[in-house]
Order: structure tokens, then sequence, then C-alpha cells
């Protein structure tokens, strides 16, 4: 397998990483997904690193100068894995001292299709709470320890998910990514005042909605109880794809407009590739 670090292309193997890793650097990460060769969220991925890097009052890394070329770089790093189906590109800026290390790795997917997993999870209400007030709530980091942690604490039991709830007490988003929820012609999903991640997946979920003629809600007052009066729930990440949810805890739920919604979401993303 193959790396980009630094602008290089170079075998994963001859990567040490010991040195990078000893100063305790501060971590910017995003993950992309790709099919065919291309990354359609590419861009947007460069513009959460971007305001990220702005709100911390860091310079950016030299390589979202650049974004051709860093683009440039890691089609051929797919094209170097023989990745011709799908998969996904992990993006690693570390800061230390006064610089940047770069790191891109390559993850497979055998599909070209966003994955979709087809059985589904049980979720239980978390006792953590994800805080909405802070500047970092919409960032990917600041929900990664929670759903780790979270993750953690669920191994061996019969639930595989979680879902948060914020200091207010209502749904702000589950393990791994946007929890959305479809009731009747409507898709709910909470908003962004939740503290929610707001990552460039959710608002091509949004699109798929509408596109399968479901009227779109963003609310910020979905409780734990309402939860259990929707139809059926699902939770979507660039970096795990969608996940049905067969329940939350004592409730069951079906499985119909989730598939409409994901074949809809799935078209989206090939039209930005074509």
């Amino acid at each position: 397998m193959f790396i980009l670090f630094n602008g290089k292309i170079i075998r994963r193997e001859e990567w040490l990483p010991n040195a990078l890793l000893l100063g305790k650097p501060f971590l910017l990460e995003e993950t992309v997904w790709f099919a065919s060769g291309e990354l359609p969220l590419f861009r947007n991925h460069l513009a959460l690193l971007e305001a990220r890097c702005q709100q911390l009052n860091l310079p950016p890394p030299k390589e979202l100068a650049h974004p051709q070329e860093l683009h440039r770089l890691s089609t051929r790093l797919i094209n170097k894995n023989k990745a011709f189906m799908g998969g996904w590109l992990h993006y690693s800026f570390f800061r230390n001292a006064e610089r940047y290390d770069s790191l891109v790795v390559y993850r497979p997917c055998p599909t070209r299709e966003f994955p979709m997993e087809a059985a589904g999870q049980l979720a239980v209400i978390s006792g953590e709470v994800k805080f909405s007030r802070t500047p970092a709530a919409p960032f990917l980091v600041s929900s990664k320890l929670l759903w780790e942690s979270e993750r953690l604490r669920l191994a061996g039991s019969r639930y595989g998910e979680a879902v948060f709830c914020n200091e207010q007490g209502v749904v702000t988003e589950a393990t791994g990514g946007n929890i959305f929820c479809l009731t009747g012609n409507s898709l709910v999903t909470p908003a962004t005042e939740t503290g929610c991640v707001d990552d460039p997946l959710r608002q091509v979920v949004l699109q798929a909605a509408t596109a399968a003629g479901l009227q779109v809600l963003e609310s910020s007052k979905i409780s734990p109880e309402e939860l259990s009066q929707m139809e059926e729930i699902f939770i979507a990440s660039e970096a795990e794809g969608l996940r049905w949810i067969l329940g939350v805890e004592a409730k069951r739920f079906v499985k119909n407009k989730t598939d409409i919604v994901y074949r809809q979401l799935d078209r989206l993303l090939a039209e930005k590739i074509s």
C-alpha cells in the first residue's frame, strides 16, 4: 500500500512516524469518500480545514493554498493503490512548532456505490452530553472522542450505536455521524444550532431527501421521547456511510423510505463525480 507524506508518494512501510509523533503535534484531519478515482466532496473538506484553522487562529497547511496540486496528488495516490472501485482518503495535518507535516492514507471499499450497511443496528440514548455552545461543536474534532468512548462502553452489548443529546436535552447526533428521522412525508434532523456535526455529507443527504419528494425539517427541539414516534431512523457520515437504525432502546423501526433516500444520495454523489 502507498501513502502520501509531505507531498511524496511512498510505500507505507517506508514511513517512520516516531519522530513526527514525539513532539505531541496538534492534529487537523478530514476523511473524504471517493469512487471511480474522483473525490466529489474534496473542496468541501478543504473549506472545513480552512475554517478550523481560522477558528484556532492557526496558519493553514500550505497544501490548502494549492488545492489543485493536492487533488492531483490525491488522485495519483488512488491510482498508485489501484483503487479502481471506491474508498476513502484520510487527510492528517500535524502541526508541530512552526511547521506542518501532512499524511494521506487510503482505505478501500469493494464497490463504487456509497456504502450502506444492510443490517440494522440497535441504538441507545447516551448519558454523555454533546455541548452545543462551544465554537468547535460543528467540527468532527468535537465529537470524535465522544463517539469513540461511547463505542468502547457499548462493546459487547446488544447496542451498536448511541444517540447523543446536548446540554438542553435535545437530540444532536449519533455515534459516527448525523442522525436523520423519517415520519410521514418528512425527513427530520437536528438543526446545526443543536451542536451537531456539520460535515459536507449532511447537506447532500438533505438534498437527497428533497429529491425523493420529502419535506426537510431541521429542528432544534427533537427530544429522545420524540424519536420513538418516528417511523424510520438512519445515521450518515462520509467516513462510515449510511447505517439504518433497527431500534432505539425498546422501540423498533421499519425500513422503507430510507432506501429511497439512499438511492438519491448515491445518485447525487455520482453526479458530482461525472
